[in-house]
């Protein structure tokens, strides 16, 4: 009967693990997570991007071959821009849009101004308004 118990006691003490052990494992871990820990912030200090990743082809790619992308105002060239105003040409349809709005504006105030000369001139030489009509 001595016999099982010494060998269910062997048994256990091998199954049971070492204290010492334990914490040393345990240390380890502790300092290999820290050092990810730190190297994971350090990572995380630096830009994303480079300095002058703007002026790299693999960024501006895009904007080359994509012609809504390259041509619209401030990516252009401003020298075709100087030589478009020179030349009379409107570069876009936003421009042409604007100009009629612009002349639109232009055409509602001049009748606007010109009505009541008009209708002095039909009530004989008198001032008078649209008002004393209705």
């Amino acid at each position: 009967m001595a016999f099982i118990l010494e060998f269910a006691e062997n048994l256990i003490l091998r199954l049971m693990e070492d204290p010492v052990e334990r914490d040393r494992k345990f240390r380890d871990h502790m300092y290999d997570l820290r050092e990810h820990c730190e190297k994971t912030k350090e990572m995380w200090s630096y830009p994303i991007r480079p300095y002058g990743f703007w002026t790299f082809d693999r960024h501006n790619s895009q904007i080359f071959w994509d012609a809504q992308i390259s041509h619209v105002r401030g990516r252009r060239d401003p020298y075709d821009d100087l030589l478009r105003e020179h030349q009379g040409l409107l570069s876009t349809e936003l421009d042409k849009y604007l100009l009629a709005m612009m002349i639109q504006n232009i055409l509602i105030v001049a009748q606007d101004n010109l009505k009541p000369v008009l209708t002095a001139d039909s009530a004989g030489g008198q001032d008078r308004t649209d008002d004393q009509f209705s």
